[in-house]
């Protein structure tokens, strides 16, 4: 039947664990570093992903607070220029209107002044008029 010798079998059991040990340093040791190097630069790209989104967001929210902002105070600028528009159209019509109204005075002023002289020299001239017929009808 089979025969385990001791000899060969603690020469086997020395060299399996030599082997263990030497695969250890050279292999296991080296192999589990890379992978926890790995791992870390892993983590570290994920770390700064998400510091970068935070920085995104922030950036963002600022962002839209100064869009807001500026939006706010176009429309701001937006309702005064259309209130000053309307005060300086309204200035406008009402400068339009009192120099409608003095020119409508004044040409009344001038039609009742002219129509004062046609008046008196109408009645002048029915004077002048009046006189001669009664000179014709008193010397006739």
């Amino acid at each position: 039947m089979l025969e385990i010798e001791p000899f060969w079998l603690s020469v086997q059991t020395i060299n399996f664990l030599a082997l263990i040990v030497l695969l250890n340093y050279l292999l296991f040791k080296p192999l589990l570093g890379l992978l926890k190097e790995r791992d870390n630069n892993i983590r570290g790209a994920l770390d700064k992903a998400k510091e970068t989104d935070k920085q995104r967001e922030a950036l963002m929210t600022q962002i839209q607070s100064k869009l807001s902002k500026t939006r706010n105070k176009a429309k701001t600028v937006f309702d005064d220029l259309g209130k000053e528009g309307q005060a300086v159209q309204k200035k406008a019509l009402d400068e339009a209107t009192a120099r409608a109204v003095e020119i409508n005075r004044k040409a009344k002023e001038d039609l009742e002044a002219e129509a004062k002289k046609v008046r008196d020299s109408l009645r002048k001239e029915v004077e002048g008029f009046s006189g001669k017929i009664v000179e014709k009808m008193v010397g006739a």
